[in-house]
């Protein structure tokens, strides 16, 4: 199982030290929450943030924006420094953001990302379909998006199985709650990847925690 560490529990003002730090404690990832204050009622990032950060890790970069035609035309923009990198950074729509993403995951994919969707914890596995021979994988919300330090939701693990059975390729993440009691619970499910923000940001040692989620 890969482990992406989320930088929405980073300090914002030291945040490519804390970038290197996850990169230190050996993660598979960086997850890059965006958020908008509209989509969901946090706000944490936009682009001038996004185009500052330096890692030699894939990106996964979360859209939880009401438009998410702006950033996705951003990162296909000839001068973006991740389309088409040594990596296949991976961009990650809400189904529930709008009903033209689509054409965004299309235009993701000609440009060398990986395009995935992410469904709310009240979304229905049937929602992706109109997505489905596009995509790549599916995160799935085991809280409701906005804030880091939310409790899991077990029942939306149960997804995962019908998700795997729609279509074996899907790689299939967590996202929301994921520390080293609900992991617990993940293993028992076919997930593919686990997002994980504050558990790994409050460790003393974010190494051993990383480790414990794999």
């Amino acid at each position: 199982m890969e482990v992406l560490g989320s930088i929405l529990s980073a300090d914002f003002a030291h945040l490519q030290k804390d970038v290197d730090a996850l990169r230190d404690a050996s993660i598979d990832g960086i997850h890059l929450d965006v958020m908008d204050g509209q989509f969901v009622p946090n706000i944490s990032f936009g682009l001038p943030v996004i185009d500052k950060i330096k890692s030699d890790l894939p990106l996964d970069f979360h859209l939880m924006v009401r438009n998410p035609e702006i950033f996705v035309s951003h990162l296909a923009n000839e001068e973006s420094p991740y389309k088409r990198s040594n990596f296949k950074h991976s961009v990650t729509l809400h189904v529930e953001s709008s009903a033209q993403i689509d054409d965004d995951l299309e235009l993701l994919k000609a440009f060398g990302y990986s395009p995935r969707v992410a469904i709310n914890p009240s979304t229905l596995v049937a929602a992706i379909d109109p997505f489905l021979d596009i995509i790549d994988g599916v995160l799935i919300m085991s809280v409701n998006p906005g804030y880091s330090g939310q409790a899991f939701i077990e029942g939306v693990l149960n997804k995962a199985k019908v998700l795997k059975e729609m279509k074996p390729s899907l790689k299939i993440g967590i996202d929301g709650g994921v520390n080293d009691k609900s992991i617990k619970l993940i293993r028992q499910a076919p997930i593919d990847y686990v997002i994980s923000a504050s558990y790994l940001f409050n460790a003393k040692d974010m190494s051993l925690a990383v480790d414990s989620l794999r």
